[in-house]
């Protein structure tokens, strides 16, 4: 057991210096849902960047539904964009992930709309070329 301990110690101390050399800028507040925001469970990939360009996604209820939101920032996140719904359906949509790749922004999430109400879950897509607005 004392020699775990002296490996942990060890190991914490050879990382604590990379933790210290991070230059983080301040917390940066995205939405202002009066409800709840959310990223996907875990923030499975819930912001993607390409250059400067970041995309970020979540859903929300501020609309009466939970729905899928895009946000993005061209200047590494000094500034946003406002909010974009991305989905616009009775039925809820949840849990997004982004991913970009060059010019294409791509928006997965899981959802409810196809087949009965409350028993049926698939996954949805959306593509857009980076200049179009979502």
């Amino acid at each position: 057991m004392n020699g775990k301990r002296r490996l942990l110690t060890i190991g914490l101390g050879l990382l604590m210096p990379l933790v210290l050399l991070a230059q983080w800028e301040p917390d940066v507040r995205l939405t202002d849902d009066p409800f709840e925001s959310r990223t996907s469970f875990d923030n499975a990939w819930c912001v993607a960047s390409c250059g400067a360009i970041v995309h970020v996604v979540w859903h929300d209820n501020r609309d009466g539904n939970t729905e899928i939101y895009y946000k993005r920032s061209t200047d590494n996140g000094t500034t946003w964009e406002i909010d974009t719904r991305l989905t616009m359906d009775a039925s809820w949509s949840e849990r997004p992930s982004v991913a970009v790749c060059d010019s294409i922004v791509h928006v997965a999430w899981y959802d409810g709309r196809v087949g009965p109400p409350g028993y049926s879950t698939n996954i949805l897509w959306i593509m857009a070329q980076l200049g179009d607005r979502m």
